[in-house]
């Protein structure tokens, strides 16, 4: 993620996809799993160096 001129920053995902999000922009997550389960921990690919 960087910060873009007038507080909206851009954001470039592992996959290549970018997206960019104003000041007024409201982005939800949530959690696939459970975190108090044990065993339940999605694993995630290996990041790709920033070029």
């Amino acid at each position: 993620m960087r910060a873009i001129p007038g507080g909206s920053k851009h954001l470039v995902f592992h996959s290549g996809e970018t997206f960019t999000m104003l000041r007024g922009t409201v982005m939800w997550a949530t959690r696939d799993v459970d975190p108090r389960i044990r065993g339940t921990r999605v694993e995630r690919p290996a990041r790709r160096p920033l070029t």
